[in-house]
Order: structure tokens, then sequence, then C-alpha cells
């Protein structure tokens, strides 16, 4: 429960998996092993994100299976989508309120994966991971976003 047991209850066995095994790497100092497990706990949040934008705020313009799909792929296609729902109009004050409520929790989420791209998973995928004393506060990172992303996208 390295995530807190309501997390954890509510997670899919993938994400749980991987949240243990990138402990287990921490506790062995396997850092760039801990970091990789983690970021594999992000791509099935992203995956997850996706999924539920799809069913319940917006048809994306994915045509193409999600699992192979690179993250700046799918999170483009999330920014392009995102701005065109956020064109269309409002019937009452409230709809907007929400509207724009909802728009900000996705941005956040979308810029928060592309920053865990940019910051280290294409530097761990590629090999250019040098930082392996920062895996702690990377677990903590992820650990804060994948809590935050659960307040409103179901893992299961």
């Amino acid at each position: 429960d390295l995530f807190g047991e309501p997390f954890h209850k509510q997670a899919p066995p993938e994400i749980n998996a991987d949240i243990r095994a990138a402990g287990n790497c921490l506790a062995a100092d396997l850092n760039t092993a801990a970091v990789f497990h983690l970021m594999r706990a992000v791509e099935f949040g992203l995956r997850k994100f996706v999924e539920y934008l799809q069913s319940k705020v917006i048809a994306l313009t994915i045509t193409w299976p999600l699992e192979f799909a690179t993250w700046g792929k799918i999170l483009n296609a999330v920014d392009a989508d995102l701005k065109r729902v956020q064109l269309l109009p409002s019937s009452t004050a409230e709809e907007a309120t929400d509207k724009e409520e909802e728009k900000q929790f996705y941005s956040q989420i979308s810029a928060e994966i592309r920053a865990f791209q940019y910051a280290w998973r294409d530097p761990v995928m590629h090999a250019r991971f040098e930082e392996p004393q920062e895996a702690e506060n990377i677990f903590g990172h992820v650990k804060r976003f994948m809590i935050k992303l659960a307040t409103r996208v179901p893992l299961v």
C-alpha cells in the first residue's frame, strides 16, 4: 500500500504491481529501475485518463490502438481535443463554470504527464537518466499525481 490503502483498493493489478516493483527497487538501491516502474504506472494512468475522456467527456480523435501509441501522440490528441471542446458554447453560467473546472483538471493532468515524459520517462527509456538520487522524489511526485488522477478518473 505504498500509495495508501484507498488508492490501491481502486487501482488495477498492473498499476499496483509496478508501484510495488518501484518500492522494491528503491529498497534495493536500484533507482533507475524504480523510475522505470514508476513511469509504467504513469503510463497505465495515462491510458485510463484517455479512456475516461473518451467515454465521459470528449470524443478524442485517437484512431489507433492506445497501447501502441507514444505519449507524445496521445497528449497532442488530448490537447487538441480539449481546445476543440473549449470552443463549444455553454448554455448556462453553471455549465460554463463546470466546463472550465473540468478543463482545468484535465489540462493539469495532461501537463503533468508531459512533464513526466520529458523529465523522467524519455531519459530512463533512452539510457540518459543520470540522477538516480532523485528516485525517491520522483516516487513522491508520481504518488501525488496518481492519487490526484484517481479523484476523478476510475482506474479500473
